[in-house]
């Protein structure tokens, strides 16, 4: 049973070492989306707010118009809207894409609690006590709520995704 044992362990560590790299990295990208002070989301608000000033001090309804089309100040907010806009979008794609590969990992962790349980089942069955008995019972738990915070990494939170009709 302790081989057993040190050869699950192994495979959760693998797992984890695996995935904690991309759950840094989701975090990142989110802080890198969403941050008050630096984020790309703020910019391209921030733009949206600066071309509706710039706009009403022109007189003008819309960009467009050709009062604010000739206008170097909106041009160069568009341009800064439409820099932010790419930005987000970018960043909203390695998010949700990262978030898949957790995903899968998260199906690894499913069929590393199966073989955790089977253990636990098969030396339950035999009715033989022995000390990795608990600790594989243990590491069953654990994988479960370790698989349940990678659901949640994966699928909530988060920037927008890249379909959004805003970053579209």
């Amino acid at each position: 049973m302790p081989k057993e044992l040190a050869k699950l362990s192994d495979e959760f560590e693998d797992i984890k070492k695996r995935v904690e790299p991309m759950l840094d990295y989701m975090a990142r990208l989110n802080n890198n989306f969403w941050n008050e002070t630096t984020g790309n989301w703020g910019r391209f608000y921030g733009g949206i707010d600066m071309l509706n000033e710039r706009l009403a001090a022109l007189h003008a309804p819309s960009a467009a118009h050709p009062t604010a089309a000739g206008d170097p100040q909106v041009q160069a907010i568009l341009q800064g809207m439409a820099t932010a806009k790419a930005d987000c979008k970018k960043i909203s794609s390695e998010y949700w894409m990262t978030a898949t590969r957790v995903t899968a990992i998260g199906r690894e962790v499913l069929a590393l609690k199966a073989k955790v349980d089977a253990v636990v089942q098969k030396k339950n069955a035999q009715l033989k006590k022995s000390n990795s008995l608990a600790q594989l019972q243990s590491m069953s738990a654990h994988l479960n709520t370790f698989k349940n915070d990678l659901d949640t990494a994966a699928t909530l939170g988060g920037p927008h995704k890249p379909t959004h009709a805003l970053l579209q």
